[in-house]
């Protein structure tokens, strides 16, 4: 199999390539006039002219021998259930990745986006309305009212999907007919849709987000590099509740 997103995926998954010399390596691409199905069919002579820096300084952890190291039928399994979930991998040289996202977070910009639901979101007028999991009745109301106001107001309402005012954010948005980015932190293998979401019409007003390998799980790092991805997505950030958390469930 080698498709533009196949071939993106797999590098994706290849052991010690991160976020940073991904980002290099599409770059190099796209100045090179090359794309991602080409890097598969250097060979090393060429992946070490065509990306020198790959194993030197802020790139030391990524090697080029790794890629032949790749579980193929590992990669391929987990793809498949990606395409079979109409999941979309949208990477940070695609027309589509969000502009706000490349302007803010810069060289920490996520390379690749798995995304499901309504695409043109990813570039809509945004407003992120978090803050956290455990709050009182009068908070959660208060989500839900400037959420759904600011829905009325044609904005997009973008939260972290975890519970409390996340979650509170996310239906206000869809009970006023709005639209809402629901940012996950963890792979989409983890996922499932809310309850309380599906008794609204969500499916055709809403966009998943996740920038995290199929099979991840939670962790509390993960959570903050959502957080910063959540806040990337908008113009402004409204703030209703933060302090310690007082469980761990996401």
């Amino acid at each position: 199999m080698s498709t533009f997103e196949y071939d993106l995926y797999k590098l994706f998954n290849a052991s010690n390539f991160g976020t940073k010399s991904i980002r290099y390596i599409l770059n190099n691409l796209q100045k090179l006039n090359y794309n991602i199905n080409d890097f598969f069919n250097f060979d090393l002579n060429k992946l070490h002219n065509f990306f020198p820096e790959i194993g030197k300084g802020k790139y030391s952890r990524a090697s080029f021998e790794n890629l032949y190291s790749i579980d193929e039928d590992k990669i391929s399994d987990s793809f498949k259930k990606i395409k079979e979930q109409n999941i979309k991998i949208i990477c940070l040289n695609d027309s589509e990745y969000p502009k706000l996202v490349l302007e803010k977070l810069k060289e920490d910009a996520p390379p690749i986006l798995f995304c499901k639901g309504y695409f043109p979101l990813l570039n809509s007028l945004s407003i992120s309305v978090v803050g956290s999991r455990c709050v009182d009745e009068a908070e959660l109301r208060l989500t839900k009212k400037i959420s759904g106001n600011l829905s009325l107001d044609g904005f997009n309402i973008v939260s972290g999907y975890a519970k409390g005012v996340d979650t509170c954010a996310h239906i206000g948005a869809l009970e006023n007919k709005g639209t809402t980015t629901m940012v996950l932190s963890f792979g989409f293998k983890q996922f499932n849709v809310k309850r309380e979401l599906k008794e609204l019409e969500y499916e055709k007003n809403s966009l998943f987000i996740s920038q995290y390998a199929y099979n991840e799980l939670f962790s509390g790092r993960n959570a903050m590099n959502r957080n910063n991805l959540v806040c990337a997505l908008s113009k402004a950030i409204i703030i209703i509740s933060s302090g310690p958390e007082r469980d761990d469930n996401c």
